[in-house]
């Protein structure tokens, strides 16, 4: 498991173009007005992810590092919380991480969010699935 943190309290500034690659030609860029909808104010969690698990061989390591590359540009497995490099302020962003074994990382997951809906009434600002 892992989550993607943002110090800041302050409003965020959104970028009107994505600086994320473009995964089989697919445009990761969505309005401003889509970014403002979708951003939760008062808590640093930005998106919950995961890695690994039964149907999944990935590692933290190497799904962190193809969000990471999805967000310099370059193309990279990992459409799933694309919002993030949106934010002007996305090269200060944290990340922080957790093992969860005998857990299921998508059990943990999805529990994450819920309880993070139940809190704020909507998901993480990036995370656009349960």
């Amino acid at each position: 498991m892992y989550v993607v943190l943002r110090e800041s309290m302050n409003s965020p500034e959104f970028l009107k173009t994505s600086t994320a690659g473009w995964p089989k030609d697919r445009d990761p860029s969505v309005t401003i007005k889509q970014l403002r909808k979708s951003w939760v104010p008062d808590t640093p969690v930005l998106y919950i992810g995961k890695a690994g698990g039964a149907k999944f061989k990935s590692t933290l390591r190497t799904r962190l590092s193809a969000y990471l590359r999805h967000g310099a540009g370059r193309r990279a497995a990992h459409w799933g919380g694309r919002y993030i490099w949106q934010l002007a302020d996305s090269e200060r962003l944290l990340f922080a991480w957790k093992a969860t074994l005998p857990e299921e990382p998508r059990d943990v997951e999805r529990g994450l969010i819920l309880g993070f809906e139940s809190g704020y009434g909507a998901r993480p600002f990036a995370n656009r699935v349960r």
